[in-house]
């Protein structure tokens, strides 16, 4: 998964105005790949929403709480822009999160057993390949 918003997310109706004359605020677009990555930034951050790709006001109201919790946002938007103060913010944990699932993935393996699919360890797959692999050399000594 990339670790980008092509787009901001959050609340349409914007509370505040933007900081520097001419400025324009890109629409909100709320893309549902987009509202998931900021759902994920925000759980990796402690602010705990549902992974759900959709925009609600339980999801603004998070999005606010890291504003003034992590930013020092005297006034939160409700906002998470791409490469804004709100992204940076609460990147970090979601990159480090995201590294602690892929070594733990990177150590299971998923095996069929009785016709269902079972997640085990990668040490527990290799010692029972070596088993099934001796079974197999021990039949084929017998005959």
């Amino acid at each position: 998964m990339a670790l980008a918003l092509s787009g901001p997310v959050g609340d349409k109706n914007r509370i505040t105005k933007p900081s520097k004359p001419n400025e324009k605020f890109k629409p909100v677009a709320n893309k549902q790949a987009d509202v998931e990555i900021v759902q994920l930034m925000l759980n990796a951050n402690g602010v705990f929403t549902k992974i759900d790709g959709k925009v609600s006001a339980q999801l603004i109201g998070a999005i606010r709480t890291v504003q003034m919790s992590a930013c020092g946002f005297k006034k939160p938007d409700g906002i998470v822009e791409p490469g804004g103060r709100t992204w940076k913010a609460g990147l970090g944990k979601l990159q480090a999160k995201m590294a602690e699932n892929e070594k733990i993935l990177s150590e299971r393996m998923i095996i069929v057993e009785d016709g269902k699919e079972k997640v085990v360890s990668k040490k527990d797959f290799e010692k029972r390949q070596a088993e099934a692999l001796k079974e197999a050399h021990d039949k084929a000594n017998m005959m």
